[in-house]
């Protein structure tokens, strides 16, 4: 049912006055909301193009340095393969290798090979006799170790500066050759001045060291110690500017990339693709990773130097939140002009629906107050139908049983018995049907009612049995409500609470206060009380909690009392007391009209009505039913 409404209800809302302005801010929201999303997703593709560009710069580093290794290996696979690698067969190896061509910025690959002390002299004699008179280990003094650069082709101008220094020497190279020969591996030194620079072009490098392992012709020949088993390195010679212009050659213009050594002090830079700080200045992403090379650190820092966003992915963005603020002043135009169009017609069709309505409301109201007239009179009619018969049944029980007594068996007058109860029975209950059935009709006269005068009066009408006693305290002003119907609710609330009490002796209170404009009343009695689980149950109409064989009842006096609360606006509950299992409190309401103050009416306080008993010993315990008119 509500499903089917929502178009309906959502049409309506969208021809309203504020409908447009409404939607209006809606999609500005949604379009900044848009542009804004739009943006973050160029961004979002500029950080992940600037990331794989990153990847990039490293994966190409270390797959270059991955390379040179290789050809390392391959020249100690020669040696190893050889009884001895001359100068000749070292040319002949490095030559296919064509370096120019497919190793770019690599200045040379040689053979350095390990000096002992008492090893020097016939070494230089041995490299003078090959045609190398002017041959010497330089630099010269003494020291615990020698290396010397033997090999190293291409044997040009250049690397002929290099023939016969001691890379041993000099720290930077020195931490390399150790951690090479310690650990068998290759190994890049840090950033150092190589010696083939000139005066002209001059460019940091670097170099990388793979041992090649002495020959034991007996087990145990050869000492475990670094040095004592090494006896040369092949070696690679790297000129850092000339090596990574060649390695980051397609990675994009759009990049600054700057190479660092964090060992080398002063002359920590390795490489920088700008020459100075100012292109950084104005630089978008930039991300710095540390990248670890056979056995030391570079610190790699590239930075986006175009900006984060192309000129094309801003205006793509901006021209999104453009095209819907178009849209949106369309859309406020469109929703606008319909909705007053739509008014106008609505206008219209409600007045034209006001005058029907009010001719058929006039024709429904002279038919409803004629099925009122008939449904009384009905009712008036029927009860009075059914009573005229249901008397005489009584009466003529009533006869049978005093012509036939000593004559009816036990069994016989019992029946007779229950005949003449379930008569009476049906006799009230026409009667109450009859009362719930008019609430409503005689209510529209209003009185002024003293209401503590009220509830006293009301205990007075009520045949109360010896040892019960009612107990008044109200502290409400003088009211205007009709009083006839307040009068039976209290009369039927207080001769239930005697009608259903198990002892010979009890007490109920009325307590009245007046509260927000209407007067809340409280019924307490000391009688066996009513579960929490069938407390609902007492307002269904023929509805009781003990056979009616045990106590007499048409049902219907909670279900009347309940009506009448309703009928004037009030509400009702039943609740018990939390120290106790016994006992009954029914709340209700009474809406009405305060016509005075408190103080300018006298209050009837804690008055209490005392049962007497009554004067026909021989039936002490009947009752004179109350049956609620």
């Amino acid at each position: 049912m509500r499903l089917t409404k929502f178009p309906a209800t959502i049409s309506r809302a969208m021809y309203h006055p504020a409908a447009g302005y409404i939607v209006l801010i809606a999609s500005f929201a949604v379009t900044a909301l848009a542009w804004r999303v739009s943006l973050e997703y160029a961004e979002r593709r500029a950080s992940d193009k600037f990331s794989f560009q990153v990847k990039q710069v490293e994966s190409a580093i270390l797959e270059r340095m991955n390379q040179y290794a290789r050809l390392l290996r391959a020249g100690v696979a020669l040696h190893d393969a050889s009884v001895r690698v001359d100068r000749e067969e070292w040319r002949e190896f490095v030559a296919t290798l064509d370096l120019n061509n497919n190793y770019p910025g690599t200045q040379g690959i040689g053979i350095s090979v390990l000096l002992r002390p008492d090893e020097l002299g016939s070494h230089m004699r041995s490299v003078q006799a090959e045609g190398f008179p002017d041959y010497s280990v330089r630099p010269a003094g003494t020291r615990d170790l020698y290396s010397s650069i033997v090999y190293l082709e291409p044997f040009d101008w250049r690397n002929q500066r290099a023939f016969g220094y001691d890379m041993y020497s000099e720290k930077m190279r020195r931490a390399a050759m150790d951690r090479a020969m310690a650990t068998g591996l290759p190994s890049i030194s840090g950033n150092v001045t190589l010696v083939q620079e000139t005066d002209a072009d001059v460019q940091t490098g670097f170099l990388m060291y793979l041992p090649i392992q002495a020959e034991a012709p007996d087990e145990g020949a050869v000492s475990s110690e670094p040095i004592a088993r090494t006896k040369a390195f092949v070696y690679a010679v790297l000129r850092g500017g000339d090596l990574m212009r060649n390695i980051l050659a397609d990675i994009g213009d759009d990049l600054s990339l700057r190479i660092s050594d964090p060992d080398a002090g002063s002359g920590s830079v390795l490489f920088e693709s700008r020459n100075t700080d100012e292109s950084f200045a104005n630089a978008g992403l930039s991300e710095s990773r540390i990248i670890d090379i056979y056995g030391h650190q570079w610190t790699v820092l590239v930075r986006q130097h175009s900006g984060q966003l192309s000129s094309w992915e801003y205006w793509r963005s901006t021209l999104v939140g453009i095209l819907g603020l178009l849209v949106n002043f369309w859309l406020f135009y469109t929703i606008r002009l319909i909705g007053l169009q739509r008014r106008a017609m609505e206008q219209q069709r409600l007045t034209d629906n006001l005058e029907k309505a009010n001719a058929e409301l006039t024709k429904a109201n002279s038919s409803f107050e004629r099925s009122n007239r008939d449904l009384a009179s009905f009712a008036y009619s029927a009860s009075h139908d059914m009573k005229s018969p249901l008397r005489a049944i009584c009466n003529l029980a009533g006869f049978i049983k005093a012509d036939s007594e000593g004559s009816l068996s036990e069994k016989s007058l019992k029946h007779l018995d229950l005949l003449l109860q379930r008569t009476r029975r049906l006799d009230q209950l026409l009667d109450d049907m009859l009362a719930y059935a008019s609430i409503g009709a005689n209510t529209e006269q209003t009185d002024e009612i003293h209401l503590a005068m009220l509830c006293k009066s009301v205990a007075g009408m009520i045949d109360i049995p010896a040892g019960f006693k009612v107990s008044i305290d109200t502290e409400v002003p003088l009211i205007k409500s009709s009083s006839t119907p307040l009068r039976q609710l209290l009369m039927n609330l207080v001769s239930n609470a005697i009608k259903h009490h198990d002892r010979e002796s009890g007490s109920i209170d009325i307590r009245a206060r007046w509260v927000a404009g209407r007067v809340e009343f409280v019924v307490s009695d000391d009688g066996p009380g009513i579960l929490k689980q069938h407390r609902h149950k007492v307002f269904e109409m023929f509805s009781t909690l003990q056979s009616r064989d045990k106590r007499e009842g048409s049902g219907m006096g909670l279900a009347f009392v309940k009506r009448l609360i309703e009928s004037n606006g009030g509400e009702i509950q039943i609740r018990g007391n939390d120290d106790t299992d016994r006992g009954t409190n029914v709340h209700f309401t009474w809406c009405c009209e305060a016509v005075g103050a408190l103080k300018d009416f006298e209050l009837i306080s804690n008055v209490q009505v005392v049962g007497e008993s009554l004067n026909d010993a021989a039936e002490p315990d009947r009752r004179r039913e109350h049956s609620t008119q």
